[in-house]
């Protein structure tokens, strides 16, 4: 059972590289059923990474239709759901931390988009609490939330935190 869920992650992860997002997808849904009859699977093999890179596969489909964001947050969020399920080792603290930025971002993101601006909040504050490199950003777009949710206070706050915190 393994080779059969492993060959169809690597068979998709092909597809990613080359750009056929749409082929790829189909091929993770493979993996994500097959995966359920398999045991012991590899960390970058993992429903996990399926889930994450299936969000990526429909954000590179965006511009087709922007119903595809949706689609994106969903796998982002089943990613984030069982990335706090997986265990990593002392070792492998990096790989958990960037998994979670990157997932915690791109969810944020189309939560954006979608205008779910609660669901974003969230997110971005994951990128920012945890000090991650890019918690600028995530500073700069929760200012922008909150000044589209007419909360210029905290929006102001936000802005003079990016200056202090990243001059």
């Amino acid at each position: 059972e393994n080779i059969t869920a492993l060959s169809y992650f690597y068979k998709s992860d092909c597809y990613y590289k080359i750009g056929n997002y749409k082929q790829a997808n189909t091929e993770f849904f493979k993996f994500i059923d097959a995966a359920k009859l398999a045991d012991n699977l590899p960390a970058q093999a993992s429903p996990m990474m399926a889930n994450y890179t299936i969000g990526y596969c429909f954000l590179k489909q965006v511009g087709k239709d922007s119903s595809y964001f949706l689609k994106a947050q969903t796998y982002f969020d089943n990613a984030k759901i069982l990335l706090e399920q997986t265990k990593f080792s002392n070792e492998e603290k990096n790989i958990h931390d960037e998994l979670l930025c990157d997932i915690s971002l791109r969810n944020a993101d189309c939560n954006f988009i979608l205008k779910k601006y609660q669901k974003a909040l969230v997110d971005y504050s994951v990128v920012i609490d945890n000090n991650f490199p890019v918690a600028d950003y995530a500073l700069f777009q929760k200012a922008i939330i909150q000044g589209l949710q007419k909360n210029n206070d905290a929006k102001i706050f936000s802005l003079q935190k990016i200056i202090k915190n990243f001059p």
